[in-house]
């Protein structure tokens, strides 16, 4: 997560040069944020959270010649449902992640669209009897996957 500028600069970057790496070729781009919350910020700085925005997304695309494959946002933000179903409707995989959300919110972008929850227990609300959360959404919801980091220190 950075400044919407500089999230341009790197889009534009990796869009100019992504074919010309030797060796593996980079199949595209993975933005964890800008849309996340407080809450569950890990290592990203919360001064450049915001909303999802389909404008900034778009620039973000274009800049990037297309290959933005998949973006991870936080489920209780403003407009989660219209940009998850306009982005995933583009090709693009839309994770749920660094997120206070409840279940029901977490639902609402799984039915819009989303399909992945980012690094499982870490960087979002834990399961409580009283409220899932988003642990309890990535156990209960249909046709979701979760990422879990089986470093030692995310689990």
């Amino acid at each position: 997560t950075s400044s919407k500028e500089r999230l341009t600069d790197v889009a534009r970057t990796i869009g100019q040069v992504y074919q010309e790496v030797p060796g593996a070729k980079i199949q595209g781009i993975y933005f964890e944020g800008p849309f996340f919350t407080e809450e569950h910020k890990g290592a990203q700085n919360p001064s450049y959270f915001g909303d999802p925005d389909l404008d900034t997304f778009h620039e973000w695309q274009e800049a990037s010649g297309g290959i933005i494959k998949k973006i991870a946002l936080a489920p209780e933000r403003n407009g989660v449902k219209e940009f998850v179903e306009t982005v995933t409707d583009e090709g693009v995989v839309v994770a749920l992640g660094h997120s206070n959300a409840t279940l029901e919110e977490a639902d609402v972008a799984v039915e819009a669209g989303a399909s992945v929850f980012v690094h499982a227990y870490n960087g979002m609300r834990g399961l409580n009897h009283r409220e899932p959360g988003m642990v309890g959404a990535l156990l209960t919801l249909q046709h979701v996957f979760s990422e879990l980091i089986c470093d030692g220190h995310h689990v």
